[in-house]
């Protein structure tokens, strides 16, 4: 059994690199392990330690690129019923019997964003850490702004109140649903629920800005399409995006990092406490 083992040592050690230094590191201590235990069987306690030395990680949340149809019918949607029969029979619904204006709006459109970053402290764990999330949170709001107000500014489609035109996409609802969707993609493994709770706190965000009569309903379907599609992309992008953190550079041994053929030279200072004289000494070694 012994001589088995040890040439079983023998071609693992033997293996092309394609496997990896680490795997191979592993590989051999691994059988080296079992060939001092050999040929007793494993005990009950080192069964139940298996489990424990090896702890899952959290799966990074993947986007399909499929899924971007989704947003995308959403955008279409929104812009092929601008100014349709069902926009101005809303808003006239919503101007002859509902009164008063709620601004929770305002605020709430930030609420999901803030439950990203707030989450990991009450124990849920984000598939990505706080750096991460704050790249892949900056470029979608950064799509998100430049969807919205390139929109915005190229359309001019005047609000139900007529106080400007630049209805068309909502930014409230878009800002919303971005977060919505990162808040889905980083706690989905999670609890899918938290996602989908924050897709129906989205939906009331959308549903008051039709109540305080600034946005067509066309402009909310359009913002919500924007924003899940803004989130989207910036997980699509990480990739790229995540260079900004930079890598760490992994420190050399001396012997390494400097060649055996380059020379080097060293200065010592000396002082002389007898005489109260200071000197120096010169090495130089090739």
């Amino acid at each position: 059994m012994k001589r088995f083992l040890f040439l079983a040592v023998c071609i693992f050690s033997l293996l092309p690199p394609l496997l990896g230094q680490e795997n191979r590191t592993h590989t051999v201590l691994d059988t080296l392990h079992l060939e001092e235990k050999a040929p007793e069987r494993l005990t009950e306690q080192d069964t139940l330690a298996a489990p424990i030395l090896s702890e899952a990680p959290v799966a990074k949340p993947y986007v399909n690129p499929w899924s971007l149809a989704i947003p995308a019918v959403l955008i279409a949607r929104g812009a092929f019923s601008m100014d349709s029969h069902f926009d101005h029979k809303l808003q006239r619904y919503v101007a002859e019997n509902v009164k008063g204006k709620v601004r929770a709006d305002d605020y709430v459109q930030y609420l999901p964003i803030a439950s990203v970053f707030a989450f990991p402290n009450l124990g849920l764990p984000p598939a990505h850490s706080l750096k991460e999330r704050l790249v892949i949170g900056a470029t979608a709001y950064a799509l998100t702004a430049i969807f919205v107000n390139t929109t915005k500014y190229t359309v001019r489609h005047h609000r139900p109140d007529t106080s400007t035109h630049n209805s068309f996409p909502s930014g409230h609802t878009a800002t919303v649903f971005t977060g919505v969707e990162i808040l889905y993609q980083e706690y989905k493994h999670y609890d899918p629920w938290i996602g989908i709770g924050g897709y129906a706190v989205a939906a009331g965000v959308g549903l008051l800005r039709i109540h305080n009569n600034r946005h067509w309903a066309s402009d909310v379907v359009a913002g919500a399409g924007i924003g899940i599609l803004s989130a989207k992309l910036s997980y699509l992008l990480f990739p790229y995006t995540s260079r900004i953190l930079g890598k760490r550079k992994q420190s050399q041994p001396i012997e390494k990092a400097i060649p055996e053929t380059s020379s080097s030279l060293s200065v010592l200072p000396i002082w002389e406490p007898t005489h109260n004289t200071f000197g120096a000494t010169l090495t130089l070694q090739f």
